[in-house]
């Protein structure tokens, strides 16, 4: 991957200098009270609508393996790929399939848990703070209290296509977030940053620079997802995009012939941190849960995250 600043040199992305909180737009806060309470749960139900999206169950192993048993794990997409992987190899050594995989974005599972709905047993998250949101939307409060060691972190930066980096390094000079902030352009470039209603790398920048002042500045700028930030990269215009670095990986993996540069903000980066968030409450699933929890942490684990572009849960490359 190029990174800032461009030159004829592929090197390895810098760690963060920090990890950030997560912050969270103010219409997802949790109300104290009556009316506003019921706000907040209409306004996730509403996101509900969009469950059936979701990936299907990948069920593994033999026939005889009792449905009944499996641990059921929903994962965020981009890291789903990666447990079902870890999921089918546990089921190959075993001769049983323990653990099924699902790809479900984390705002939909937020909004159907809020909802009511019967939750995963075990669910991974972008970040830890959508089970605070799920929990502030109507969900048992244990929801929110759930702690789980992260699986795979990425930290949000900016991406420009390779072509115009030095442009943007004369517009805008150091980078630093104040460059999204400032009315979504910095000279001639302007921003694309994903809905932080619904994705946590558009939640993430809200609490750098003067985001979380005025998210209306932001306007414009906003897009409904990540894919369709990076989209954009792929058109005439000069435009940056707020992403992850998992998902840059990514692109420029699937569109090698129109490369972006990941640009790293002096001020350091938030990280999304995947965290393995077992919910079930069943005895015997949750001791299954947690060895899979184990195979996901493990050195196998470690190596098949940073395979797919991400930081292991210590944040190492």
């Amino acid at each position: 991957m190029r990174v800032w600043p461009p030159d004829d040199r592929e090197v390895r992305p810098p760690r963060p200098p920090q990890d950030l909180p997560i912050l969270s737009p103010e219409e997802f806060q949790a109300p104290r009270r009556g009316r506003g309470r019921a706000a907040v749960a209409a306004s996730v139900v509403v996101m509900a609508l969009t469950l059936a999206t979701g990936g299907v169950w990948a069920v593994m192993g033999p026939a005889d393996c009792a449905a009944a048993d499996r641990v059921r794990v929903t994962a965020a997409p981009e890291i789903a790929p990666v447990l079902r992987a870890l999921a089918e190899r546990d089921a190959d050594r075993t001769g049983c399939a323990q653990v099924s995989v699902r790809a479900g974005r984390s705002f939909d599972v937020a909004a159907a848990l809020a909802a009511g709905e019967p939750g995963p047993d075990v669910w991974v998250p972008e970040s830890s703070g959508w089970a605070g949101l799920a929990a502030a939307g109507g969900a048992p409060a244990r929801i929110g209290e759930a702690r789980g060691p992260s699986v795979a972190r990425t930290p949000v930066i900016l991406a420009v296509r390779q072509a115009r980096a030095g442009r943007l390094a004369a517009a805008a000079g150091r980078p630093t977030w104040d460059m999204v902030s400032a009315g979504g352009r910095a000279g001639r470039f302007s921003f694309r940053v994903p809905d932080p209603r619904r994705w946590a790398v558009g939640q993430a920048v809200l609490g750098l620079g003067d985001l979380g002042k005025d998210l209306s500045a932001l306007r414009a700028a906003i897009v409904p997802d990540p894919a369709a930030a990076l989209d954009v990269l792929g058109g005439d215009a000069d435009v940056a995009a707020v992403t992850t670095e998992q998902r840059l990986f990514t692109h420029n993996a699937a569109d090698p012939e129109v490369p972006a540069a990941g640009i790293y903000p002096e001020e350091g980066a938030v990280s999304l941190d995947h965290p393995f968030l077992v919910l079930t409450e069943d005895s015997t699933r949750r001791a299954t849960a947690l060895v899979f929890q184990d195979t996901a942490t493990s050195a196998e684990g470690r190596r098949a995250v940073r395979q797919a572009g991400f930081r292991d849960g210590d944040g190492r490359a």
